[in-house]
């Protein structure tokens, strides 16, 4: 069982969890050292967890690496002001900056790695490789990984804030069931997730 502690939650819910052997919802953006703005290291994540890039209402890896979010909300008139919207732009160029220092610590990228993180570009499946090892790494008895993510998806499931605005709930994987085994990385990855898990 786990339980969504996410935005709103009362502290005390929180604290309910591993006591009650529930794992906490731990989502790679959020796992921060909030008064510096690095990235916790995978020995940060609490065992009882589950471990995941992204939720159905969170852009998908490719997105959020892109700002494509931030571009669609910009679009759709979701944001208080342009002001408000370049600051969402800074915050996200020092997650990536921050997402690739976490990486360069763990040796999952080279300390030379050509990634320009202060603008948005595409992700890559190198990338994405790593990103998940990171997350395999960690002491979460649970990792999960999105389907969306390994099919460099960019539209997310759910856009928070909207209903007729963007089409919640309906968005289809790009790849039929039948054609996952030859699809890309996926072997790649599960093998290299299971490589990573120590639990």
């Amino acid at each position: 069982m786990v339980g969504e502690d996410l935005g709103t939650v009362p502290d005390e819910v929180r604290y309910a969890l591993e006591p009650n052997k529930i794992l906490s919802y731990r989502i790679l953006c959020f796992e921060k050292n909030w008064h510096e703005g690095s990235f916790k290291a995978p020995a940060e994540y609490p065992r009882c967890a589950l471990c995941v890039t992204g939720s159905h209402d969170l852009p998908t890896l490719s997105a959020y690496w892109q700002e494509l979010d931030i571009d669609l909300r910009a679009r759709l008139n979701l944001y208080s002001s342009t002001e408000f919207e370049s600051q969402q732009r800074l915050l996200r160029a020092q997650d990536r900056r921050e997402i690739m220092a976490a990486l360069m610590r763990e040796e999952l990228v080279p300390a030379d790695a050509s990634v320009d993180a202060d603008s948005p570009s595409a992700l890559g499946s190198d990338l994405l490789m790593s990103i998940q090892r990171f997350l395999a790494r960690s002491n979460a008895a649970v990792m999960m990984v999105q389907l969306e993510d390994l099919f460099e998806q960019q539209q997310q499931v759910n856009l928070p804030g909207t209903i007729d605005e963007h089409p919640n709930w309906r968005c289809k994987l790009p790849v039929v069931l039948e054609d996952w085994p030859t699809y890309g990385e996926l072997e790649s990855i599960a093998r290299a997730i299971d490589g990573e898990r120590q639990l």
